[in-house]
């Protein structure tokens, strides 16, 4: 069966195989759907391609299986933050990770021994999900930053941020110091997955952002417009980027990207980490994981 919940990239210029297989179903918006799957015989990275071809009422389309479509591809700022785009989660090998035997640098402003997020009741981690904007703008409110008063009453301006919503309070708080701010027409869009480069912009104000010159990133582009906070937190060494010379600005961060930049900035030191057996451990994080170590890190107190 097709997942009709999900929306799909078209693609115009694919040949379709011979074998068919006919299903028919409703899509993510109420229309109905039937579709043609078709195998191509090339093999690519050991799998077999397939295409559907897909008739929507009232419009007839292809489209491509498996590639989520962009609900809005634009590098421009709109208003003081960018509506970020879906994108292919990048593969394990490629991510923000530490090199071999790197180091974080101990620091000063920040409490390294702050444990700042946790797992799921089913004691999985999910260190490649995505994260919303609400879920990020609470990570960073208690790793980053020390003014969040429990007790006191905090009133948001965000049109679509209920009072009564767990994240109210933080996004209120995060909105009072300046550090998160929302769409033109006054909307936050708290559980949107927020991207590499809404992420960046609020660590690097957060951090107390430095304009600078670099150009460190292939694909961020002098007319991006979080250009100047990538480059804030690739100076002083937060962000690191993939092995490509990528920083992949509008794919939506990870779990354990958040985390592996989030314990550089505070400075996060495994020595207090390493064989320990009262560690909190994720039954979907083993050791194998590039992020194990920051995971635990940040899911632990130093001792």
């Amino acid at each position: 069966n097709l997942p009709f919940d999900t929306i799909y990239e078209e693609d115009d210029s694919m040949d379709l195989g011979e074998e068919k297989v006919e299903t028919e179903g409703i899509d993510g918006i109420g229309r109905k759907i039937k579709a043609s799957i078709y195998k191509e015989g090339e093999e690519i990275n050991n799998t077999n391609k397939e295409w559907i071809e897909v008739e929507k009422e009232p419009v007839n389309k292809v489209i491509k299986v498996g590639t989520k479509a962009n609900k809005d591809n634009s590098t421009e700022e709109p208003g003081t933050n960018t509506n970020g785009s879906e994108s292919e989660e990048p593969k394990e090998n490629e991510e923000d990770k530490p090199k071999e035997n790197e180091e974080n640098k101990p620091s000063e402003k920040y409490d390294s021994d702050i444990v700042y997020i946790d797992g799921y009741e089913n004691g999985m981690f999910k260190p490649d999900s995505n994260m919303t904007r609400a879920e990020v703008s609470k990570v960073l409110a208690y790793a980053l930053t020390k003014g969040l008063d429990e007790n006191k009453e905090y009133v948001s301006n965000f049109t679509d941020v209920n009072e009564d919503a767990w994240y109210a309070k933080i996004l209120a708080y995060m909105e009072e110091i300046k550090v998160i701010d929302g769409y033109p027409g006054g909307e936050f869009n708290p559980d949107k997955p927020i991207t590499r480069a809404e992420f960046a912009k609020i660590v690097s104000l957060i951090d107390g952002f430095e304009e600078n010159d670099r150009d460190e990133f292939k694909d961020v582009k002098t007319n991006h417009w979080a250009k100047k906070y990538i480059e804030d937190l690739a100076k002083k060494g937060h962000v690191k980027g993939y092995p490509d010379g990528s920083y992949k600005p509008e794919n939506n961060i990870t779990r354990a990207e958040v985390v592996t930049i989030i314990n550089r900035i505070i400075g996060k030191d495994k020595k207090f980490y390493e064989n320990r057996k009262d560690l909190k451990l994720f039954k979907d994080v083993d050791k194998e994981h590039w992020a194990y170590m920051d995971i635990i890190m940040a899911s632990n107190k130093n001792k």
